[in-house]
């Protein structure tokens, strides 16, 4: 089961740059449930204990303390007022103090600030280091960004260094309709970021439409074919290549790319496996979702060859099923090394838990670190639909 991280920014601001931090960590996260929370929804009058006696526990401070005893972890970026905390969090904090005096109930925290100059909202911070585990919470780590304008812009984040997930298309032109059509087809795929080539088609589809493309919708009877076609991204140069500057000035791509483009080499990464994942609708609500999801049902260790990597299978299962299927693959690349791709730096224990983390940004760290890691980046399909048939 996924485990439930609550999220907020110790700040009522509605262009909180504690609220952007926050956000862009809870987006980091992989495998979990998470909930952003917003401490303009549990706003109350300010305390004191005249107004206790008039108002008793309001209800809103005991939602507070639902959603943190609902978490399994939470992370929390204070916002630094005065060298203190913000007065909407110090508020809040008041109010469900008085019901529940350990306000984080034992669960597992990583604490963030940011503020726009350059101690990164270190005294707020080294405030809730010291205060935190009063309040019972068990703190995991603690990042601080200082000079948030220049550290973490959003224009940036959406640039190549840091480039996040994209979607290809199979379209037949490069104009707006041929595209429009090619995602109305469900004919597309995502990537992790590297620009990796991907078909994945249906072999002996019936009748006259014999290969059909990732995205189609068919019934049949027999056992379905297969083909998976993948070729690796490729490896990029540093720097920007000269044409960059046609559409933006050198300083404009020093700040929007830190000086780093996509600028292709002509030689390809190898593709190392591709996975199968197989998943059959429930048949009654009461039915376990999980045995019906096989991820992933079949992997293939492909050759090394940097021309790409070919499978064909069959489900020879699908038709003494007698249950409708769907299936995807996942063209996975060699390793290689990523920025953010891993930002908390988990240090694991034998069973693979998380028990620390050693953050690239922490207090008194190198803001100049570019957090390389490696990865496996990969390329995923859309599904192939298919119903039994009769």
């Amino acid at each position: 089961m996924a485990k439930r991280v609550t999220c907020f920014a110790a700040s009522s601001s509605r262009k909180s740059i504690n609220k952007q931090l926050v956000t862009y960590a809870a987006g980091l996260l992989v495998d979990a449930e998470v909930e952003i929370l917003d401490l303009n929804d549990f706003e109350l009058p300010l305390f004191s204990v005249d107004r206790e006696a008039e108002l008793g526990q309001p209800a809103l401070a005991q939602a507070f303390l639902d959603r943190i005893h609902a978490s399994d972890a939470l992370i929390v970026s204070f916002a630094e007022h005065n060298g203190c905390y913000s007065a909407a969090y110090k508020n809040l904090y008041d109010w469900v103090s008085r019901i529940q005096p350990k306000v984080y109930q034992g669960k597992r925290m990583l604490l963030l600030s940011t503020s726009p100059g350059g101690r990164g909202g270190r005294s707020v911070m080294e405030l809730a280091l010291s205060q935190m585990p009063r309040f019972g919470g068990q703190i995991r780590g603690s990042v601080s960004v200082p000079s948030f304008a220049e550290n973490f812009d959003v224009e940036r984040g959406a640039s190549f260094m840091y480039p996040g997930g994209i979607v290809a298309v199979h379209a037949g032109g490069r104009d707006r309709r041929s595209i429009w059509d090619a995602l109305e087809r469900r004919e597309v795929y995502g990537t992790s970021g590297p620009r990796i080539l991907l078909w994945f088609d249906l072999l002996n589809g019936p009748g006259l439409q014999e290969r059909m493309p990732m995205g189609s919708k068919t019934e049949m009877s027999d056992a379905p074919i297969f083909e998976v076609r993948a070729v690796g991204s490729f490896e990029q140069k540093p720097g920007c290549p000269q044409y960059s500057t046609s559409a933006m000035s050198p300083e404009r791509i020093a700040r929007v790319c830190q000086g780093e483009c996509y600028n292709p080499s002509d030689v390809r990464r190898k593709i190392s496996r591709i996975e199968v994942v197989r998943i059959r609708p429930q048949e009654s609500p009461t039915e376990d979702v999980a045995k019906l999801i096989d991820d992933p049902w079949r992997t293939f260790e492909c050759d090394g060859n940097p021309n790409g990597c070919r499978v064909v299978f069959s489900d020879d299962e699908f038709r003494r099923s007698g249950r409708d299927t769907l299936y995807y693959v996942r063209a996975i690349e060699e390793t290689s090394q990523a920025v953010q791709a891993d930002p908390l730096r988990c240090e694991v224990d034998d069973a693979g838990k998380c028990i620390a983390v050693n953050p690239c940004f922490t207090i008194g760290g190198d803001i100049s670190d570019d957090c390389l890691a490696p990865t496996e980046e990969r390329a995923w399909s859309s599904p192939i639909f298919i119903d039994q048939r009769g």
